[in-house]
């Protein structure tokens, strides 16, 4: 779970702004504004602000699972001198493979609390998220916010689906739980991977490289 009030620890803070632009989580924030996550989804539908939040309470939640982990992630994804904004190639796509696995795990996690939430909740047996469940998103269209958690857990192969240009997904029968615990340990976006493979007996395992390597830089 995210972070809760405890002796001699804050509670988690949301600042909810009147813009809409790039929502975040970035604890040190906490410092000189307050807030832990600036919401920035002003005049989206209901839906997607839900999944938002829920999006930047995955990575809050992601840090407690393993916060040594995570902030190794976070530096090559964001902070650090190579970064999946400045390029670096020569060292590398540590960068976007870094950032890949921070935003496909908080987007797995967005699509699995939305669902639920309109589906459960409200009875909209039928209900999508998002590109429905972002299956409807061409690799060449995304390189970070990827549907690779989801399709682990889903029956849906897109490639058969919708052709040439979307993800070729073998996997299915996957928890959303033994997922999160592989994030321990999980320095990058292949160690992820390979706890999954590693930690679980899954009929499908095999295909699991086939799967990452849709997205491989």
């Amino acid at each position: 779970m995210p972070p809760r009030n405890s002796f001699l620890k804050r509670q988690l803070k949301i600042a909810a702004r009147t813009k809409n632009g790039q929502s975040s989580y970035v604890k040190a924030r906490r410092i000189w504004s307050g807030a832990d996550i600036s919401l920035q989804a002003w005049n989206r539908p209901s839906a997607q602000v839900y999944g938002t939040i829920i999006h930047e309470l995955a990575h809050a939640a992601h840090r407690q699972v393993d916060k040594s982990a995570y902030n190794d992630v976070v530096w090559d994804a964001y902070t650090g001198p190579c970064t999946s904004f400045n390029g670096c190639r020569s060292l590398g796509p540590t960068g976007n493979n870094n950032r890949r696995l921070l935003e496909t795990w908080a987007t797995t996690v967005e699509i699995a609390f939305t669902t639920n939430r309109y589906r459960g909740r409200f009875g909209r047996l039928n209900y999508d998220y998002l590109l429905d469940n972002y299956q409807f998103q061409r690799i060449a269209g995304e390189n970070h916010y990827t549907s690779a958690g989801w399709d682990m857990m889903d029956n849906v192969n897109q490639r058969t689906v919708y052709g040439e240009a979307f993800p070729l997904e073998r996997v299915n029968g996957y928890s959303i739980v033994q997922l999160e615990q592989a994030l321990r340990g999980a320095k990058s976006w292949w160690a992820w991977r390979n706890n999954i493979r590693n930690r679980y007996t899954n009929p499908t395992e095999g295909n699991l490289n086939e799967l990452f390597a849709n997205w491989p830089n």
